[in-house]
């Protein structure tokens, strides 16, 4: 069982303790973005949701910088929480477009939250690392 709570608590003590540590500030992103996908998935407070994507945002500006595709479309998902539309399965949150392409080992559709199968074809933008799996592909949405 993955113990959220406690990661978040171990990467906020490492970024306190060291607020140049990049990795830190990555991976406290990437737990809070996935628990703003969980959140809203679930059916989750829209303004929480957003509230956890500008956090996103922030951590990923100190590491990868403000002007960063994956900040800006950090602050891109938090609009679009706020303004309380579907996340898109046809391109990326910056209109970048996706490309087909094999699953990294790791990654997880940005849609519905599930690992990508590293056999099956997927669409990615690489500039915003948005991933949508086939089965979001299909479902139409935004």
């Amino acid at each position: 069982r993955q113990d959220f709570d406690g990661a978040e608590a171990a990467y906020r003590a490492a970024v306190a303790a060291d607020p140049g540590y990049a990795k830190a500030h990555i991976n406290l992103g990437i737990l809070l973005q996935t628990r703003a996908l969980r959140l809203e998935r679930s059916g989750g407070d829209l303004s929480e949701v957003a509230a956890l994507y500008d956090e996103v945002a922030r951590l990923y500006g100190v590491s990868k910088g403000t002007e960063s595709d994956v900040s800006k479309a950090a602050l891109a998902n938090a609009a679009r929480a706020r303004a309380g539309k579907p996340l898109p399965t046809s391109d990326c949150l910056l209109g970048h477009g996706l490309v087909q392409g094999v699953a990294g080992k790791g990654w997880s559709c940005d849609v519905c939250g599930d690992g990508v199968d590293e056999r099956v074809a997927w669409k990615w933008c690489s500039r915003c690392e948005y991933a949508v799996c086939s089965s979001c592909q299909g479902a139409g949405g935004g």
